[in-house]
């Protein structure tokens, strides 16, 4: 046998030798040694042999492995040399081909973690995309998963890159192929597995899918399972199942996610016997820091001071190069959520490690604005208006998530309001809330949105006080036009896209009916209530995909074609039949934006704090409550001495408690409104003019807009009220009061009114004096009768078993006007899942924002229909409000419980005005609601519970 044909079999066995023991012992070092032995294996072949680019190949994979291992550049510029050579040399057909496309395409996806050069991760996707055309079997891969497992970390690598949409939703489709082309007994399926749950994970970080962080735990969960037996691989999978749990306890507040966290993290560094050996514990134990860290955000109020000291000496240890990078980003976060700790302390060493931010490679912009940020939030230097107006470019063109950009901007106007630079702390804010319509595009599901809103709740506000704050000419019509664009920011987005396919339809009618067909859909799967189904979110990211690609070709389309946006003179055309108030909280102070048809206004409200709002809305939410409570007690003690398993002291002590409750809470409400009449309401009387107070018809109609959990408060009802030290005095007596969600609102209410409609000009009647597990309501039957008597012939009824929602929701669309008398309910928590209970369950606020409408008036003669949320106040989230918004112009709703005869006696005097020779109009609602509610007063005058809950929304 020729030497060089002996020397190959001897190189084959020793590398062949290193391999097996290089996966036995996880011993790093095997790579260096098989390197070496590869190379000289290379050099015995003429690169025109058919075996050179197969051989190239496995050389290209040892040097990447060698460079995982340790960072060094030129391992990975080896690696690329010969997947390039090698490739090169296996044309089409080529039996190697698959082996050096494979290669090149694991060496580039690597390239781009050294180089940001998006570049190198194009070639990666070309590779496995022609790999996946390639018949399969592919030779030389352990199975054809591979492929698509490959392909699918290029598109995640691609997307962390470039922010597009469309690479996160293929990573995660092929990353299931690579599952479903497995099973539980194959080699690679719990790495398939663990790389699904990092797509899904990635997902839920850039969009917030609630239901892709479960689906990325519960096949993480899989693959910790099945790899028992594969310390490595188990401890690798145990650390990201741990930082899925770490999202969840930040997302969720559940301690046990946290404490999961904590446990598979440490698990992951002590499970591990090669760790030591391999340098993997470097990075398994900064990840077990990084979740402390989490954990310790989630449980931030719960703390100890010494447990802050200990993390910062865990993190502040000397760095191994394999972990100074996680560890410096630890230590900057935990710096900038703890700027105060006292110098010298062990906590002050994240203070002291910023500096070592300026050399450090950053892997994608989040990194490098998330740094950035925090080092100016931790070193604050003044700032010219050229560095905002640059930073603020930046931001509006950046890949980075939009929440994230948004929680970034808000943190820097928060440095530069406490230095008094108001004009900049404006601008930071104004371009966060720019970015708001990006976190309700189409494709992004209902909870997903309501989370990412929440967390930024008030930002409007902020936003429009900087802007008063720094003054300056108009900066009464900028900070409205801040609220406008900031709050009930998913409606106005259903509102720009409504009239986007109205006008497209006049130019190109099959692609308007395509976006009605795909946004229709695209409402369907994210609908919170279908069952959970992975494969329903990649579907809904398909469908945003061709959204936006319907809507850029719409683009495309003569400029004519499309709306203008609403622009400030138009917002004052939304006064016409009165001034708007519109009163803006916010922590950085108050003020109240008044507009009339000639120009918007405003007034500082010094008084109108937001702490102070947020103490009077819990008091009066904790007396609400108790009366709630006491009073369905009282409910449950009669029922049941009513069949004969109670007694006569058990109701009387409850009735005691019911009454001693609603005692509490007219207390509370008389402190509260005479806080608001001071506070908010005279300022804005006097500025109006309106100081004397006037009657019957002579009143001027005022619309109230509050922002923030103002909302929740009875401010039509402001004033004074059986004080003993001063006459009683009422925003009532003053001026006819309706609520508006926004200035908009009440502008598309206008347009709605002067366009008409065709829905039948007769009344829905929905009625329910029996509800399912509920007491019965007396009123149901009271109040269908009084109507029909009053609108012989010219209404529709609706009652059990027939009152179903989807039967309300179809009449709601039939008829201008509608009346339901039931029970209803609010998730202060969760305002979507609010709702009217009929037959088959609750018509929720979510169900009805569903709804296209063409009503003139509403009366939600129920519970709550009016009650707002404490933290999604800024989306008007109520019943009354979204049965506004989605086409009634008017509507009658609760602030809180209400009595049954008292419902009967507000519904026969507000029906008995609106009637007029057998027709019912809703022209003069608001006006026959004030009366009613003026009578209701005179008659109770020490009874505020009996008139004060009923609010007039809309016209």
């Amino acid at each position: 046998m020729p030497f060089k044909q002996s020397l190959r079999i001897v190189l084959s066995g020793l590398i062949e030798r290193e391999v097996l023991r290089q996966r036995s012992t996880g011993d790093a070092l095997a790579f260096t040694r098989i390197g070496a032995l590869q190379l000289a294996l290379l050099k015995l072949f003429r690169e025109d042999d058919p075996d050179w680019p197969g051989l190239a190949a496995n050389v290209s994979v040892t040097f990447r492995k060698m460079w995982e291992e340790q960072p060094d550049r030129r391992f990975l510029d080896t690696a690329m040399s010969y997947a390039r050579r090698g490739l090169a040399r296996a044309g089409p057909g080529h039996p190697d081909r698959v082996l050096c496309l494979n290669a090149l395409g694991l060496a580039s996806r690597q390239l781009l973690d050294a180089t940001g050069d998006v570049a190198d991760i194009n070639v990666a996707v070309r590779c496995f995309e022609e790999l996946l055309e390639l018949p399969p079997p592919h030779q030389g891969l352990p199975d054809d998963g591979v492929v698509h497992s490959n392909l699918g970390l290029a598109f995640r690598a691609r997307f962390l890159a470039t922010n597009q949409r469309a690479d996160i939703r293929r990573a995660v489709v092929n990353l299931r192929a690579a599952v479903n082309r497995t099973g539980p007994s194959d080699f690679n399926h719990a790495m398939y597995l663990s790389n699904l749950g990092l797509a899904l994970d990635t997902r839920f970080i850039q969009f917030g899918e609630v239901e892709d962080l479960a689906e990325a735990i519960e096949v993480t969960e899989r693959a910790v399972s099945l790899s028992a037996d594969r310390p490595a691989q188990r401890s690798v999978y145990q650390a990201n199942l741990g930082r899925f749990y770490a999202h969840r306890a930040v997302v969720t507040s559940y301690p046990e996610d946290a404490v999961r966290s904590l446990d598979l993290t440490s698990a992951a560094v002590a499970g591990d016997e090669h760790a030591l050996r391999t340098g993997r514990a470097h990075r398994l134990e900064s990840d077990r820091l990084s979740q402390i860290y989490e954990w310790n955000l989630t449980v931030r109020d719960q703390m100890e001071s010494e447990l802050v000291d200990d993390l910062a000496n865990d993190l502040g240890v000397e760095l191994d190069p394999r972990s100074r990078r996680n560890r410096l980003l630890a230590l900057a976060t935990l710096a900038g959520e703890y700027p105060d700790r006292p110098p010298g302390s062990p906590s002050d060493v994240p203070r002291r490690s910023i500096g070592s931010l300026d050399d450090l490679p950053y892997s994608d912009d989040t990194d490098r604005l998330v740094m950035e940020t925090t080092r100016s939030l931790l070193s604050p230097t003044p700032e010219s208006d050229a560095e905002v107006a640059a930073w603020c470019d930046e931001f509006a063109t950046s890949n980075v998530r939009p929440l994230t950009r948004i929680v970034l901007a808000q943190g820097k106007a928060e440095t530069r309001a406490a230095d008094g630079e108001w004009g900049q702390a404006a601008r930071y804010l104004t371009a966060a809330v720019e970015l708001l319509p990006a976190l309700v595009r189409p494709g992004t599901g209902v909870v997903s949105q309501e989370e990412m809103l929440k967390e930024i709740a008030g930002l409007a506000s902020d936003a429009a006080a900087s802007i008063l704050k720094a003054a300056g000419e108009g900066c009464a019509e900028r900070a409205l036009a801040a609220l406008e664009q900031g709050r009930t920011v998913v409606w106005n987005q259903r509102l720009l896209v409504d009239r986007m396919i109205e006008n497209v339809r006049r130019a190109d009618r099959a692609a308007a009916r395509r976006l009605v067909e795909v946004g229709q859909e695209i409402r369907e799967l994210a609908d919170p209530s279908r069952p959970f189904n992975g494969h329903r979110t990649d579907r809904r990211f398909e469908l945003a995909e061709e959204w936006d690609g319907l809507t850029q070709a719409v683009e495309s389309l003569p400029a004519a074609v499309f709306g203008a946006p609403v622009d400030l003179p138009e917002l004052r055309a939304a006064a016409a039949g009165g001034p708007i108030v519109v009163f803006n909280v916010s922590r950085f102070g108050s003020h109240a934006l008044v507009v009339r048809t000639d120009g918007v206004t405003s007034l500082p409200l010094p008084e109108l704090s937001a702490a102070g709002v947020a103490a009077e809305v819990v008091k009066y939410l904790a007396a609400a409550e108790r009366m709630d409570e006491t009073h369905a007690a009282l409910l449950a003690e009669q029922a049941g001495f009513a069949r004969g398993i109670g007694d006569r002291h058990r109701v009387h002590a409850a009735r005691q408690k019911a009454l001693a409750a609603r005692t509490d809470l007219h207390r509370r409400l008389a402190e509260c409104t005479g806080w608001l009449w001071e506070a908010a309401v005279q300022p804005v009387l006097r500025e109006l003019g309106l100081e004397v107070s006037g009657q019957g018809d002579a009143l001027p109609r005022i619309w109230l807009c509050p922002t923030g959990l103002l909302g929740l408060l009875p401010l039509h009802a402001a004033g004074h009220y059986g004080a003993p030290d001063r006459p009683d005095v009422s925003l009532l007596d003053h001026a006819v009061c309706s609520y508006a969600p926004t200035v908009r609102t009440l502008l598309s209410a206008r347009a709605h009114l002067r366009a008409g409609n065709d829905a039948e000009d007769s009344m829905l009647v929905v009625a329910m004096p029996e509800t399912p597990d509920q007491p019965p309501l007396r009123s149901a039957d009271a109040e269908r009768t009084f109507l029909s008597t009053l609108l012989p012939g010219r209404y529709t009824v609706v009652e059990p078993p027939h009152v179903t929602r989807e039967r309300a929701r179809a009449e709601l669309s039939r008829h201008r006007f509608a009346h339901f008398s039931c029970h209803g309910t609010q998730d202060l928590l969760d305002p979507s899942h609010g709702g009217l209970l009929l037959q088959d369950g609750m018509l929720t606020v979510a169900d009805i924002s569903e709804g296209v409408y063409q009503g003139r008036f509403a009366f939600l003669s129920a519970c709550k229909t009016a009650t707002g949320s404490v933290n999604l106040y800024d989306e008007a989230n109520t019943l009354a409000a979204v049965l506004h918004l989605a086409g009634y112009e008017q509507v009658v709703g609760t602030l809180w419980s209400v009595l049954d005869d008292t419902a009967v006696t507000v519904t026969e005097g507000l029906y008995g005005r609106m009637t007029h020779h057998g027709t019912l109009s809703a022209d003069g609602s608001a006006r026959a609601l004030h009366t009613v509610i003026q009578e209701l007063r005179q008659n109770n005058p020490g009874d505020l519970l009996s008139w004060m809950p009923f609010v007039h929304v809309g016209l």
